[in-house]
């Protein structure tokens, strides 16, 4: 998930990540298309009602992923 953040980054101004059961009104409607979707997203992220929940940067990332690995 977060590569896909990491590359996403690099083109636009920001990217909000945001939890996935905070999204599961969306995810129920019987019909629902990606056009749909990201319509119902955009809007609910213009009106503040998204909450992005925070993503370390890669060097944090990296660090955790050492730690990690001396753990294991």
């Amino acid at each position: 998930m977060l590569g896909l953040y990491d590359e996403f980054s690099a083109h636009v101004m920001s990217v909000t990540v945001v939890h996935p059961p905070h999204l599961a009104l969306i995810t129920r409607s019987q019909v629902m298309t990606d056009k749909i979707a990201a319509s119902i997203l955009a809007r609910l992220l213009a009106k503040d009602l998204l909450v992005g929940i925070w993503v370390p940067p890669v060097e944090v990332r990296e660090l955790r992923a050492l730690v990690a690995q001396q753990v294991n």
